[in-house]
């Protein structure tokens, strides 16, 4: 049977980052929208193209369906917490959703961060998710329309903060290596299965191949290859806990041609064999 609150528009809940762990957790998504503050401690929230420091009041927004990732900071613990956001329960009225919550759902470029703001956006949605957590604590009568309205109030708080950000693209104050970052990216997401190479990433986002190498060292870290790489093996990890197709079509899917290539460069990221992880993370899932 599913808790009440699963037909709420809103649930807000507490967790930590805690030992060091010995790989980055595995980049996921959701169908909701989710906002994450930081109570105690720091950690990097990674959405998409952004690697963002969160420290105690900070405030981060994951769009619906994007993949993303909590990291803990040297081994700090960090405890936060976490609101999802279901836009398709806030409400039935087409036109306002239509005018409202699809244009923020369809930018696959909106993500955001706040820093602690006690008299702005994020010191305003740190005080609705208070209420919100306190009201699914407490459950006062009818406290179920006091939690879809204060869920409108969040929305329209990312809402604003989606307008205010259009406003300084259109600006010119979002960098132009922002843009071509976002442009590289978005090919390795949508192309990742395929052969891609450095020159092909660098043509998306219209730059040099040692233009593009600098972009992501300067933004992610890391390489273009040493990125898409990475990203592969994540689906891949998603795809042998999710489904039951064979190693060697998760391999083939991802855009490894050879499945002990694979194995190998699996076993480096993740400390154990692809049959290995399915076997383990299906018998945490069940324990």
């Amino acid at each position: 049977m599913e808790p009440e609150s699963a037909s709420m528009p809103a649930r807000v809940g507490v967790e930590e980052l805690g030992a060091p762990s010995q790989h980055d957790p595995l980049m996921h998504a959701h169908e909701s929208l989710e906002l994450v503050r930081v109570d105690e401690g720091c950690m990097d929230c990674i959405a998409g193209t952004s690697v963002n420091r969160l420290e105690a009041g900070d405030v981060c927004l994951i769009n619906a369906g994007r993949m993303h990732r909590a990291r803990e900071v040297e081994g700090h613990r960090c405890t936060y917490s976490v609101m999802h956001l279901d836009p398709a329960k806030l409400t039935r009225d087409e036109d306002v959703y239509a005018r409202y919550i699809a244009p923020v759902l369809e930018d696959e470029s909106f993500d955001f961060m706040l820093g602690c703001d006690c008299a702005g956006t994020a010191g305003e949605i740190c005080r609705l998710m208070d209420q919100i957590a306190e009201l699914e604590r407490e459950r006062p009568q009818a406290y179920e329309l006091e939690v879809i309205a204060l869920a409108h109030l969040v929305f329209r708080q990312i809402y604003l903060r989606r307008h205010a950000l259009a406003d300084e693209l259109a600006a010119g104050s979002v960098s132009q290596d922002d843009m071509v970052l976002r442009a590289m990216t978005s090919l390795i997401y949508e192309r990742y299965a395929e052969h891609i190479s450095l020159e092909d990433i660098a043509r998306a986002g219209g730059v040099s191949r040692s233009k593009a190498s600098a972009v992501f060292k300067a933004r992610l870290g890391t390489s273009p290859i040493e990125f898409l790489n990475r990203y592969r093996l994540e689906v891949a990890a998603i795809k042998l806990v999710r489904t039951d197709d064979t190693i060697a079509r998760i391999a083939s899917s991802c855009g490894f041609s050879q499945q002990s290539y694979f194995n190998r460069v699996f076993g480096r990221a993740w400390g154990m064999t692809p049959k290995q992880y399915r076997a383990a993370q299906r018998q945490k899932t069940a324990a």
